[in-house]
């Protein structure tokens, strides 16, 4: 019998002879090995752990530069009482996500240059039956340099990057008013338009942070989701609602017990899918294109990056 193979690293032809029937001791052997096999695989186990590191890859930038690490983890095949935790520096827990309905984990992380892990362990907890299908995980790596510092007065109310990717503007709203930037040239941004503030200016009460921008138009689902999260986790300090592959909107609360992400696909029911145990990336963030732009409350600035590397695992 010969079998032709073909794959994308080329043509090989494999020639099996005839065969033979194996003899008592050899199907004694197979059978022992069948047995050690399922005693020490976890895939057997109702309960495991298994633990996944995952090292980061670009190379940091040269000199003192300021930069930003970014991780998209993708966790496909999950059942829905599996949990992932994530670890970063020094053991510490980063954050705990549940998949989506559909068996899918999406986890964004940011991390500052100072704080940033040359790896990552995320450990895998749940039940595995023998028909489940194999988990698979894929990753991506963005290394965001630093390129400029732009001032802001008080709290800020919006964030965006508009145009196109040929020539982006960032338009940040602050306590003042709002200012439009020109970031073609992301180490020298040009000041476009200062518009003060009017007093009769939109204030919804209610700033959304997504990660594409802040200030987002909360939906009626969200108010919706918010009026009934109030009594559970206590007064807001920030919302959000980013995006979530798998999952048709979502909201996040970090409120003086902690940060959470809920899927609020059916309002009346937010299934809680991440906790956080320090602020979510999302927070005073806005992307655009190959940019960032982070706002520091604590400088009254804006802090504006590059990408420089990308790397999918």
């Amino acid at each position: 019998c010969r079998v032709r193979l073909v794959t994308n690293r080329g043509v090989r032809t494999i020639s099996l002879s005839r065969p033979v029937a194996i003899t008592n001791a050899e199907s004694q052997d197979l059978e022992t090995a069948r047995i050690r096999a399922i005693a020490s695989c976890y895939y057997w186990e109702k309960i495991f752990t298994p633990v996944e590191k995952v090292r980061w890859i670009p190379d940091p930038p040269f000199g003192e530069r300021q930069f930003i690490q970014f991780w998209q983890i993708v966790m496909r095949g999950m059942q829905p009482e599996d949990t992932i935790r994530v670890e970063g520096l020094e053991g510490a827990t980063v954050m705990t996500a549940n998949p989506s309905r559909a068996g899918v984990a999406h986890m964004s992380l940011m991390f500052p240059g100072d704080r940033a892990p040359s790896e990552l362990s995320l450990e895998l907890r749940g039940k595995r039956e023998e028909s489940d299908e194999a988990r698979e995980m894929s990753v991506q790596q963005v290394l965001f340099e630093h390129r400029a510092t732009l001032p802001v007065s008080g709290p800020l109310r919006a964030m965006r990057f508009e145009g196109d990717s040929r020539s982006p503007r960032l338009v940040v709203a602050d306590a003042d008013g709002k200012t439009t930037w020109d970031v073609t040239t992301p180490v020298a941004p040009v000041l476009l338009r200062s518009i003060a503030r009017a007093d009769d200016d939109d204030q919804d009460g209610i700033i959304v942070h997504t990660g594409k921008r802040v200030g987002a138009a909360p939906t009626p689902n969200l108010r919706l989701a918010l009026e009934r999260m109030r009594d559970r986790g206590g007064r807001p300090e920030v919302v959000g609602s980013p995006r979530v592959g798998g999952i048709a909107e979502t909201l996040y609360m970090r409120t003086e017990r902690g940060a959470t992400l809920f899927d609020i696909s059916r309002p009346e029911e937010p299934r809680e899918i991440h906790v956080y145990e320090k602020p979510a990336w999302y927070e005073g963030v806005a992307l655009g294109w190959r940019l960032m732009a982070e706002h520091d409350p604590d400088r009254n600035v804006v802090e504006l990056y590059a990408a420089t590397a990308n790397e999918t695992l």
